[in-house]
């Protein structure tokens, strides 16, 4: 998410996500998803959840979520 500018985020929900860091790329049965929502006029929710596998069969997974603004506040 850090990576990512306001115009390249684009509305809508469960859209797939390519697993590009080399960390997230060796999950075992891994995949990821990014979805976007604008919460007000000029404010986009962008949440991205990844879920793979541990040796064991758990199924774990982690969430991040980050707000992206229009125009950058003061």
């Amino acid at each position: 998410l850090a990576t990512m500018s306001w115009d390249a985020l684009v509305v809508g929900e469960n859209q797939p996500l390519e697993l590009a860091e080399p960390a997230a790329a060796g999950l075992k049965n891994g995949f990821g998803q990014l979805t976007v929502r604008e919460v007000a006029p000029g404010l986009k929710e962008a949440t991205v959840r990844i879920e793979w596998e541990t040796p064991k069969r758990h199924n774990l997974c982690a969430t991040l979520t980050r707000r992206f603004a229009k125009e950058v506040r003061p």
